[in-house]
């Protein structure tokens, strides 16, 4: 069984002095945290926490967060991050759908004073390290299981891709529950970069301007923001990477951000494959505009004859965490089927083409609601939408259509829709996206689908 020395414990030992988060108040020294890990991994021990055993947390973005994390893996404690945005009853719902030995919602103290010499931590690399719920914005959340090696297989292929190093600093912007998140701090910690934290409900773009970071990952919306910002001139020389993921976005979009000089990197992944599976190269983006870039080292792609997107390598799952038993679904040569639809043109490029359990058949007629967005988003870039069918007596499913921005009348979109579409495949309600559903990484199609329902019900259509 291949054995890793610990990442943390080595960039400690070669760059302790060097910052590895920067909080909102102050810096936090690598050597500094490796204390911190060290003195809370022997309190597990005192709390009888035990290699194997199951640790739930619900712990917010920081300093905190960090050393509960590793110190965890330290322990080959097995880690369940979950979403700090539930509420009590339903966190410890599900810390006991986990079996976890413990549900943390508030730190101890840890120490960062010099503690006794130790020998070098190491990790099997197939010891399981994560269970993970999928952001589920299109069926029921899952619980994927991961070892420590598809992390840190995913981290190293990643920072190859991108050039991550010491001295460099990664804005945390995405939820330290989803794998986007903890993807950033496998980066950085392998790599010996820092972590820059925002302040509580502060834009992103002036966390970048506060924390001078180098590296950025972002969605859509939070891209769009940045671009209408009129001191955006000064992230031009800032910026290394922003890391462009979770949702469709206009071509418009992205040739104007590469217009302003902004180093955007399109990227497609899944919770499945610990975060990144192909990544735009860098300069390549003007070219291959729409497309999610080449492989990512240490992952393999292939599209099936069904025309879905499947993935193996290092950085796959173990399988679906399901009341302690593991489901693999793989085939006889470890493939995972996504549920992704996409093709590879002759440069190696990948081209996302939607989510094959989103097609609505409408009257016999197959509709991808990814085709009806992307079309939506050229003819009205500054917006964002989603596609969700409803049921219909007569028809089977009907498209329908959630929408913000650009302040033109539902009846206005619709009609743009006229000339590029058939009618079958034109949406037949239009609605304003609801407030109630904002935040998150991904669109929240599930939910999207259950107001559509909902709404399309009270119209009387």
């Amino acid at each position: 069984m291949a054995r890793i020395n610990c990442p943390l414990h080595q960039s400690a030992a070669i760059s302790g002095r060097e910052p590895v988060c920067k909080l909102p108040d102050r810096l936090v020294l690598y050597r500094e945290l490796e204390m911190r890990v060290r003195s809370t991994a022997e309190d597990f021990a005192t709390r009888g926490l035990e290699s194997g055993d199951i640790l739930a947390f619900a712990l917010m973005p920081g300093l905190d967060y960090l050393t509960y994390l590793f110190a965890a893996f330290r322990s080959g404690v097995i880690v369940a991050p979950l979403n700090t945005r539930l509420p009590l009853a339903t966190l410890q719902e599900q810390a006991s759908t986990l079996g976890a030995k413990n549900l943390v919602l508030d730190a101890a103290p840890a120490t960062d004073s010099l503690a006794h010499d130790i020998e070098l931590p190491q990790y099997d690399m197939d010891q399981v390290s994560t269970l993970l719920f999928t952001s589920g914005s299109s069926a029921e959340p899952k619980i994927v299981q991961h070892s420590f090696g598809a992390h840190y297989y995913s981290a190293l292929g990643s920072n190859q891709h991108m050039k991550l190093q010491s001295g460099d600093c990664w804005l945390l912007s995405l939820p330290l529950y989803h794998v986007g998140g903890l993807g950033i701090v496998f980066r950085c910690i392998l790599a010996g970069a820092s972590l820059a934290f925002p302040n509580d409900d502060e834009r992103i773009i002036d966390s970048l301007f506060r924390s001078g970071c180098s590296h950025v990952s972002m969605v859509p919306t939070q891209l769009k923001e940045v671009l209408a910002h009129p001191e955006l001139s000064k992230l031009q020389n800032q910026l290394k990477v922003i890391l462009l993921g979770g949702a469709s976005i206009s071509h418009d979009v992205l040739q104007e951000a590469y217009d302003a000089g902004l180093p955007v990197l399109p990227t497609y992944g899944l919770t499945e494959m610990a975060s990144q599976v192909a990544t735009m190269p860098m300069h390549a983006g003007k070219r291959k505009l729409g497309s999610a870039g080449v492989i990512v080292p240490n992952r393999e792609l292939r599209i099936n004859d069904e025309g879905r997107i499947q993935v193996r390598g290092k950085t796959r799952f173990d399988g679906y965490w399901c009341g302690g038993q593991l489901e693999r679904p793989f085939d006889s040569e470890g493939w995972f089927t996504t549920g992704d639809l996409g093709g590879v043109d002759d440069e190696d490029y990948l081209w996302v083409k939607g989510r094959a359990d989103r097609l609505i058949i409408s009257g016999g007629e197959n509709i991808n609601p990814q085709e009806i967005e992307d079309l939506l988003l050229k003819l009205w870039p500054k917006t964002q939408c989603a596609v969700v069918p409803v049921a219909d007596e007569k028809f089977g499913e009907r498209p329908v259509l959630f929408i913000r921005g650009e302040g033109s009348s539902f009846e206005q979109v619709l009609e743009s829709l006229n000339d590029v579409l058939p009618r079958y495949k034109i949406p037949v309600a239009a609605w304003s996206w609801p407030d109630d559903l904002e935040g998150g990484m991904k669109v929240p199609y599930a939910a999207l689908k259950a107001r559509a329902k909902q709404l399309y019900s009270q119209s009387g259509t």
